[in-house]
């Protein structure tokens, strides 16, 4: 698995800790985001969204398997309870919103 936030470096097969080390200030510049994926089709995405908080978008292999959480103002407390969720493997980030598929 990859994590990535622009501006910073990315980690290869991060620790839980780094994960969360990496989502530090999330939303604190213009256009920040951050993925962690498990190859470059699939993986989980925040970025800013309305007011104080996060758009999250998940893809599952291709570009038609591409969702964005119904809910465009996500607290951080539950995108950092996804990513963490995404990088232990389980189902409880996918069953925590409601999905929306985007048309890419």
């Amino acid at each position: 698995m990859q994590f990535e936030r622009n501006g910073h470096n990315d980690i290869d097969n991060p620790t839980e800790v780094q994960l969360l080390k990496g989502l530090e200030d999330l939303g604190n510049h213009y256009d920040d985001f951050a993925i962690l994926a498990i190859d470059n089709m699939t993986y989980l995405q925040v970025a800013n969204g309305d007011e104080d908080g996060f758009i999250l978008e998940y893809q599952n292999g291709s570009l038609a398997e591409h969702y964005i959480a119904e809910n465009t103002d996500i607290p951080e407390e539950d995108i950092l309870r996804a990513f963490v969720s995404y990088l232990k493997g389980d189902n409880a980030w996918k069953e925590a919103f409601e999905w929306e598929k985007m048309e890419m």
